[in-house]
């Protein structure tokens, strides 16, 4: 769970920073984002769930899939 304090998100209980992309939307101006990028977004965010999941259970072995996203989504990935 992310909590704002003074604009900045932080990470509560343990948790990680995140976003929850299943929740509501509540930004303005958001139709100028296609739903594309929302999809990608999405799937950018899973694979660092993952990730992290991966090194919580103590496999560090493992890497984030690259070859699975393009551009700016690669290098976060």
């Amino acid at each position: 769970m992310l909590q704002k304090t003074n604009g900045k998100s932080k990470a509560q209980n343990g948790g990680t920073a995140v976003a929850d992309l299943s929740a509501p939307d509540q930004r303005a101006g958001r139709g100028s984002r296609g739903a594309a990028t929302d999809q990608e977004l999405q799937r950018v965010s899973q694979e660092i769930l993952r990730l992290v999941d991966a090194s919580r259970q103590g496999r560090l072995e493992e890497r984030g899939k690259i070859d699975e996203f393009h551009g700016v989504h690669r290098e976060i990935v």
